[in-house]
């Protein structure tokens, strides 16, 4: 009787052991395992929006230097005083466009009216129309030119681009200017997927207008209008991350999206099923030999 009865307390000590030791572990990646990886995805989303904005302003640091070294040029001053098509002949050419990786080569008088126009798939080698949009937006990027120049983001009803507009100069960058130079990069999908390659994670770029954010994220809306950015876990497989462009206006334009997959979360995930079931096995075991007596 009385080994009976030590039976009886060793097995329900141990299960009492057992149950405690996956209590702890459970309250132990509830508490400290999951907000950890949690906080860690925030930082690596967070990191890559970065890497993915400094691609872009890179890019449009080199357009700009590009822009400037053609409007600083006495041939491209004299051509916008004379219009002489030797000019055009020997520079406005394919091989500027694909040397240079520009979709558009826009000469203006100080007015914003085109001299010389041309647009270009230097991807697929071929001319091509115009952008629409562009032609309303003429008189106010001359003007930008015409107070220094500026380079940054230009949204048109075909979509995105980066760009630079500069006065064009005598060589010496003395004025009075000819007029501008406008040279634009289209921020396309084919431009999208080489930034994710870069930053080695997966990016998007959606209007500012058709962000479409899950109803329990919608206070993320203000923090992105003012120029933050937003972490939403969309669910245990996928955390996003987003950041606001804004256009060379000021306006909010485009929002740059990260998406990162949740591996570790989910190892996290598992490991608490598992302690839970385990705890359930533990006590099923150790009731069952109290059973036999």
């Amino acid at each position: 009787m009385i080994e009976m009865r030590l039976r009886v307390k060793l097995v329900l000590t141990l299960a009492g052991i057992a149950v405690v030791a996956f209590l702890v572990i459970v309250v132990a990646i509830n508490a400290f395992v999951l907000p950890a990886f949690e906080r860690a995805e925030s930082e690596e989303v967070g990191e890559g929006l970065t890497r993915a904005l400094n691609v872009i302003n890179i890019s449009i640091s080199q357009l700009e230097s590009s822009a400037k070294d053609w409007a600083y040029w006495g041939d491209t001053y004299q051509f916008l005083q004379d219009n002489n098509a030797e000019y055009v002949y020997s520079n406005v050419v394919p091989g500027t466009f694909e040397s240079l990786k520009v979709n558009l080569m826009l000469f203006l008088d100080p007015e914003g009216e085109i001299v010389l126009g041309k647009a270009y798939d230097y991807e697929n080698r071929e001319e091509i129309p115009i952008p629409e949009g562009l032609y309303e937006e003429l008189g106010g990027l001359a003007s930008l030119a015409m107070e220094g120049g500026k380079s940054g983001m230009l949204v048109l009803p075909g979509g995105p681009m980066i760009f630079s507009v500069q006065p064009v100069l005598k060589s010496s960058k003395e004025g009075p200017p000819a007029g501008a130079l406008f040279m634009g990069r289209f921020l396309d999908q084919r431009a999208v997927d080489s930034i994710s390659q870069t930053i080695l994670l997966p990016v998007s770029l959606q209007p500012y207008d058709q962000l479409a954010l899950p109803e329990e994220f919608i206070s993320s809306e203000a923090a992105l209008a003012s120029g933050g950015t937003a972490v939403i876990p969309i669910n245990s497989s996928t955390v996003l991350g987003y950041a606001v462009i804004k256009d060379v206006f000021g306006n909010p334009s485009l929002v740059l999206g990260v998406s990162l997959d949740r591996h570790f979360y989910r190892t996290s995930l598992t490991a608490l099923t598992h302690a839970v079931s385990g705890a359930f096995l533990a006590l099923a075991v150790f009731r069952s030999p109290l059973r036999l007596y």
